[in-house]
């Protein structure tokens, strides 16, 4: 055996592994430094960016808020007059900070302005008032060049309207961009962070710092790139030259169009000066240290152990030349555990003779042990050749049998002669070939059992079969042992039931197919029935009218109450054909989902219902919010037909009160004090066209609760309703949680 080390370079080695775990405290101590320094750097960025947007937030509250004075201190129609101008004036000097204030008519023409210059100016293509004319709201604009101050500058625009909401023009404002870089300065950012301000499309505004950019310029790519990636956040970018920089941004977005954007960055090279600094200075001083030991070790190892061992090899080396040993040294050297070994070789060559005669008592036991074994295999061929199921021997790097028993002679077919010159895969179908081959791969030496395989028969038959193996060593051959159990009546009636299975199921959907055809017919029956039915029905009406306001008077009055039944239920019947049309169209309308608060859809139905009975005096408890997932139009057909029950059936109780609440995670309720229905037809409540009231007591045509239990079955929920008589009634429904609920609800299941 070749040596590769001595005593000395060992001991070497030890002193470099000692001082490995602290060469590691220090560079994982320096790492955990430098991570503490990049996550101080970035909440310190954070903050900063976050302090400069607020200011900038407030300067856009601000203008936000003047504009708004101003466009309702203006009359309508004033904007062309002196005073108009005259009162942007002195607005302005009271305001320096803008450079210039405006009012632009709906074609983009200044009408009204603080500026002395008074040519004709159109701002109708400027990004702020395209801005405000598109969304109606706050605008902000882009960099630009002022067509009145020729400064860079940026605009803020506000709409202005008359007082039935029509647009009568924009109310701006002209901020130049030196007004950012002065707000900038005003406060000096902490060393080595640069600060910048930019428009909604990256253009620089402001900017100070080492890596400031000019003004008008848009932002590097790097920077750019984040900047479009996220509203709010920091991270870490390379810029062209590959120098890592941190950075936080922080998007002024007011409630209107366009953006403010404000970043700070800072190199990382700053943040981790100090601490790879103090990293160099302790890798330094633990070196020198290294040396210091390792030169230590070189010689106190030479004299304590090296001359010591080279004594005991010299030993050692007579005994195994059967020669005379020298003197074994005393044992009193200056390290125990030489000492120590010393002793023990001069033991060692006392012990040889005894282990002698011990070694030959245990060849004698080997020899017993193989006669046991001898017989153990003879019990185990006795087993092999009785056993009813199926079994051989194969070779498991040629496949060839090697040994197979009666049971597979009778069960094959083939004579054991005729086994021993085959395969495995001469039994096996030609495209199960591999899957054998793979699978002894797959398990090497691994015992297997109930492995599903195909075998053939001498006569052709093809018989299923699980198995059971075993490998061993087959006079020195890597074998496997194998136990078969014919399955193939399990596996036969198991297709068979797999067939009748997917028959069932092809009937089935063609049945499915069937009803939904025939339903869609039935619907579309129902609304060709119902929309031509309206025609005699208003014929109807009409001509009993003519009769009344024509020859009403010449009439009896028992005809003209009857001509007046006669309309009130031809206006019935077209009342039942209209929720019947509707009933028709619940069906065929998509749906377009989305969160939906319930409890702002109830409010409209009720300020609703009041408008129609403002003589009802009725307590409204509506729960707030309600927020659900579905569809808006269909979502408020809901409530209009079960709060409009409610609604009618409390007209005669002296405090009516209905309430829209939440029952569940994903269910509603609403109930009202009103006369309550019969707890033992509730079944009916839902069928088209089923009172549970006549119409003398109260109208309706008996559909609404049929369309509300349609809607909510297509949104996935179910609706269902308790009550009893004169104790008012609860209605209750089912609907998808919103999209925002659904995606908290795994994350809180994981905490």
């Amino acid at each position: 055996m070749k040596t590769f080390f001595g005593v000395r370079a060992i001991l070497i080695l030890l002193v470099l592994i000692s001082m490995a775990p602290i060469f590691a405290v220090v560079i994982w101590a320096s790492a955990a430094e430098q991570a503490d320094a990049m996550s101080d750097a970035r909440k310190d960025l954070r903050a900063q960016v976050r302090l400069r947007a607020k200011a900038q937030e407030q300067m856009l509250h601000g203008t936000h808020q003047m504009l708004n004075a101003i466009a309702h201190a203006v009359a309508p129609g004033a904007e062309d007059s002196d005073g108009c101008d005259e009162h942007l004036q002195r607005l302005q000097r009271h305001f320096p900070s803008y450079g210039h204030l405006a009012f632009a008519d709906l074609k983009g023409q200044i009408a009204c302005r603080s500026a002395a210059d008074r040519r004709p100016v159109f701002v109708g293509d400027r990004s702020y008032f395209i801005g405000a004319a598109r969304s109606g709201r706050f605008s902000i604009g882009e960099y630009m060049q002022s067509r009145i101050l020729q400064r860079p500058s940026i605009g803020l625009s506000l709409p202005v309207f008359d007082e039935e909401g029509r647009p009568r023009g924009q109310q701006y404002a002209i901020v130049e961009v030196s007004a950012f870089q002065r707000q900038l300065e005003s406060g000096a950012p902490p060393p080595a962070v640069t600060e910048l301000v930019t428009d909604g499309g990256g253009r620089v505004l402001a900017s100070v710092g080492q890596a400031a950019v000019a003004a008008g310029r848009l932002l590097p790519d790097f920077l750019l790139a984040a900047s479009a990636r996220s509203e709010s956040g920091e991270g870490e970018v390379r810029d062209a030259a590959a120098v890592p920089w941190l950075y936080a941004i922080e998007s002024v977005r007011p409630a209107g169009e366009g953006r403010l954007v404000v970043i700070a960055m800072l190199p990382t090279a700053s943040v981790l000066a100090a601490a790879v600094e103090r990293l160099y200075l302790q890798l330094a001083v633990l070196v020198l240290i290294a040396g210091t030991a390792m030169l230590l070790a070189w010689r106190m190892g030479d004299r304590m152990i090296a001359r010591p061992i080279e004594r005991l090899v010299a030993f050692v080396g007579a005994l195994e030349r059967n020669e005379a040993p020298p003197r074994v040294p005393a044992g009193d050297g200056p390290v125990r555990e030489l000492a120590r070994i010393e002793r023990g070789i001069a033991d060692l060559a006392a012990a040889l003779a005894a282990r002698s005669a011990q070694r030959d008592a245990a060849m004698a036991e080997i020899e017993q042990q193989k006669l046991s074994l001898a017989r153990s295999e003879q019990r185990y061929r006795s087993h092999f050749e009785a056993s009813p199921q199926p079994m051989w021997v194969f070779d498991r790097d040629t496949l060839a049998f090697l040994e197979v028993n009666d049971a597979a002679v009778r069960r094959y077919g083939y004579s054991r002669d005729e086994f021993m010159a085959m395969t495995m895969a001469d039994i096996r179908p030609p495209q199960d070939v591999p899957k054998l081959i793979e699978w002894l791969r797959r398990t090497g030496e691994q015992a297997s059992g109930g492995v599903s395989a195909r075998h053939l028969c001498k006569n052709g038959r093809l018989m299923h079969v699980e198995i059971s193996g075993q490998s061993q060593d087959w006079n020195g051959r890597r074998a496997r042992a194998v136990a078969v159990v014919d399955v193939t009546s399990r596996v036969e009636a198991a297709l068979a039931w797999q067939r009748l299975h997917e028959t069932l199921e092809r009937e089935v959907a063609q049945r499915t197919r069937e009803l939904a055809a025939a339903n869609d017919e039935l619907e579309a029956f129902s609304y060709s029935v119902s929309h031509d039915l309206r025609g005699p029905l208003q014929i109807i009406d009409g001509f009993c009218g003519v009769l009344i306001e024509r020859h009403g008077a010449a009439l009896p009055p028992a005809a003209v109450h009857y001509l007046e039944r006669i309309r009130s239920g031809t206006g019935q019947m077209d009342a039942l054909i209209r929720d019947l049309l509707a009933f028709a169209r619940k069906g065929r309308e998509p749906m377009v989902r989305r969160d939906v608060d319930l409890a702002a859809l109830a409010r409209q139905v009720v300020a609703s219902l009041r408008q129609r009975w403002p003589q009802r005096q009725v307590a409204m408890d509506i729960e707030e919010p309600l927020v659900a997932s579905g569809d808006p139009a269909l979502l408020a057909i809901v409530l209009e037909n079960l709060l409009g029950n409610a609604w009618k059936f409390t007209a005669r109780v002296p405090a009516a009160a209905i309430s829209v609440r939440r029952a569940g995670a994903d269910s509603y309720v609403v109930a009202d004090n009103g006369a309550g229905f019969d707890p033992a037809y509730a079944d009916k409540l839902f069928r088209p066209f089923q009172r549970l009231h006549s119409t003398a007591e109260f109208e309706g045509s008996g559909v609404g609760l049929a369309i509300v239990q349609r809607i909510v079955e297509r949104h996935g929920g179910k609706v269902w309703g308790e009550s009893g008589f004169g104790c008012g009634a609860r209605f209750f429904f089912s609907l998808p949680l919103p999209v925002s609920a659904a995606r908290a609800e795994p994350a809180g299941a994981a905490t």
